[in-house]
């Protein structure tokens, strides 16, 4: 039997999605980013399936400086899709410039993760109790309704 409801489950969906966009743009990722756009949670039978892109741990946690580099690929892609240029610089110099960048100095981490899961415990457990008092409510009222009905 789920423990939550088909009636209310697209709605603490829905409050789960906009809890998690609240800690992500609290933490710093700006509300329009792609990383905002892709989180998404899905529910089955007394599971939550959150989904995102496959970085957002890597915002979260950052990176430190000298570990491995970023792969150029992945910075080109970036580099068209954001317009980004710096002076006369080719896509590629600007590619490896950040790149060096990130391996010399690292990424600070948002920390977000924590917050998602606190945050996403509270709104379930929250949802749970309003859906056991009101599920509580409606056998007391038909045990008493029955009652009353019988003896009248």
């Amino acid at each position: 039997m789920p423990i939550i409801s088909n009636s209310v489950t697209k709605a603490l969906l829905n409050e789960l999605t906009t809890a998690f966009n609240m800690v992500l743009i609290n933490s710093g990722i700006k509300e329009n980013s792609d990383l905002i756009k892709s989180v998404g949670i899905e529910y089955t039978t007394n599971l939550f399936t959150v989904y995102a892109n496959d970085y957002m741990i890597w915002v979260s946690t950052g990176r430190r400086p000298g570990v491995k580099k970023v792969p150029i690929n992945a910075l080109i892609l970036f580099i068209k899709k954001n317009n980004i240029t710096i002076g006369k610089l080719g896509i590629n110099q600007v590619a490896f410039a950040i790149q060096n960048a990130i391996y010399k100095n690292g990424i600070m981490a948002k920390n977000f993760m924590e917050k998602l899961i606190a945050t996403s415990l509270e709104v379930i457990s929250e949802s749970m109790v309003e859906n056991i008092v009101a599920e509580i409510e409606v056998v007391v009222f038909n045990t008493f309704d029955k009652k009353y009905v019988i003896n009248a």
